[in-house]
């Protein structure tokens, strides 16, 4: 078997962009840019006022004797042009975010002035270029606003917006279908005859899957059929960019699709991984096209979704980084992991003042979803480890979404 980090390697390195599309900006929300974004012009174009007040020459209010009275010859306000200059002697009421006229070098606040008949008087020295935001202050123009490879932000649409972008170059994302395996499942919702369990695997990945905006598919659970399993997958095969199988992948009489995707032509690239919960974890391609065996048990599937499936589905979106992302934790027990294989150990978060404290989410048998359910990250335990109470760790969240964190509250 490979190791964790050497499966993970081999999936980053034969991992490639799906290709790009050009989409609007409401769409390019959590999507990589697969080109440079540039500035077209400096932002701003032009000098303009930072806050509502009076444009004028910093030299008529330099000083004491200069503090004479103003005359008053125009106004701007955002969105208008100066339609005249100011020159010695006179100021143009001016509004945030308008330009300044031609002559004047600073913009004194209006609760700075006192208004007369003849125009207005500034009882204090106004220093050159005061309140007032100097061209290209933001950006210049060329300047890469949002680099290749980068996931795009709220912040990220509003500098392109800003630059007058009104489409990006994006990754395409990739197409997935998910399969459950097993004549043992059934739907929810419909009766439960002995021996048979409800299919979770396929809901918990759909779910998973569209929470990361991709679009997603589920077909009905395959029955243990060899020529039913073999048609299913190549139809899939054949409108998919990937297909998730659970389920059928460990070495079991009934365990067909790893048999059936090698039959279909793929290249085997990890068939078993020493880790803990997941150790069937089967993946092939060929083509461009990808399958993931994971296995049927749902802890064990959650693992692998998350540790393998998580990090490929953004390398091949265009996002260069090294995923998953762990972070330091504390434990809050102590953690034995006596075996060869690495133990991924589903924890609960908690904040606390020295930093974030990972306690176990409950039983770790790979069988038990409620523990999935209370999990909110995965503790990276190495082989024959023993980590104490109050040891540090690393950990990765595998939702990596701000409302799981403030939910890390007491169980």
């Amino acid at each position: 078997m490979q190791t964790y980090t050497e499966a993970l390697e081999v999936l980053r390195s034969r991992a490639r962009p799906l290709g790009r599309e050009f989409v609007p900006l409401s769409q390019a929300l959590g999507r990589v840019a697969a080109e440079p974004v540039r500035a077209l012009a400096d932002q701003p174009p032009w000098a303009s006022a930072a806050m509502d007040g009076y444009a004028l020459r910093s030299a008529d209010v330099a000083a004491p004797e200069g503090w004479s009275v103003l005359r008053v010859v125009g106004q701007v306000a955002a969105g208008q042009w100066p339609d005249r200059a100011v020159e010695a002697g006179t100021a143009v009421r001016i509004f945030t975010g308008a330009p300044v006229p031609p002559g004047a070098d600073a913009v004194v606040p209006q609760e700075d002035v006192v208004e007369t008949p003849e125009g207005i008087q500034v009882h204090r020295p106004v220093s050159p270029g005061e309140n007032v935001r100097p061209p290209a202050e933001d950006f210049s123009a060329g300047t890469v606003l949002i680099p290749v490879g980068r996931y795009i932000t709220p912040a990220d649409i509003a500098l392109a917006a800003t630059a007058g972008h009104a489409s990006l170059w994006v990754y395409r994302p990739p197409r997935v279908l998910v399969l459950a395996s097993g004549q043992e499942l059934v739907e929810p919702g419909q009766p439960l005859e002995a021996g048979r369990v409800y299919d979770s695997n396929s809901y918990f990945l759909q779910a998973r899957l569209r929470r990361l905006g991709l679009p997603v598919e589920g077909w009905p659970c395959l029955p243990d059929r060899w020529e039913d399993v073999c048609r299913t997958l190549a139809r899939a095969l054949d409108q998919f960019d990937v297909v998730i199988t659970t389920g059928g992948v460990s070495v079991g009489a009934y365990d067909l699709i790893r048999k059936a995707w090698e039959s279909l032509g793929l290249e085997t690239l990890i068939a078993g991984v020493a880790i803990k919960p997941g150790k069937p974890l089967w993946v092939g391609t060929a083509d461009g096209r990808w399958a993931f065996g994971l296995p049927g048990n749902p802890g064990s599937a959650y693992v692998c979704l998350e540790a393998f499936v998580y990090p490929w589905l953004w390398w091949v979106q265009g996002f260069p980084g090294a995923l998953p992302y762990r972070f330091p934790v504390i434990l809050t027990r102590a953690v034995q992991n006596p075996g060869s294989r690495t133990l991924f150990l589903r924890c609960r978060l908690h904040v606390r003042p020295d930093g974030w404290h990972a306690e176990p989410a409950g039983p770790q048998g790979s069988h038990i979803v409620w523990t999935t359910a209370r999990s909110q990250a995965l503790v990276v335990v190495e082989p024959n480890a023993r980590r104490e109470a109050g040891a540090p760790a690393q950990a990765f969240v595998p939702e990596a979404h701000p409302l799981d964190l403030l939910l890390a509250g007491p169980a």
